[in-house]
């Protein structure tokens, strides 16, 4: 084992069951600890942008 344990600290066969809820939930405190500055500051533009399309790009042809 990578951590040097005899035996797994869950034995299931699936251990996503628990990794992707604890992953998700560290993201969120994460995010919720340590806010972006840039984010905040940025907010009120994209707002404004997702409303009322002010500011977009032209649709291009590919």
């Amino acid at each position: 084992s990578m951590l040097g344990l005899d035996a797994p600290l869950f034995p299931l066969k699936n251990p996503g069951i628990l990794s992707i809820p604890i992953g998700f939930l560290a993201a969120i405190i994460a995010c919720l600890a340590f806010p972006s500055r840039k984010s905040e500051e940025m907010f009120d533009e994209i707002y404004v942008r997702q409303n009322t399309g002010i500011g977009m790009a032209k649709a291009i042809d590919h």
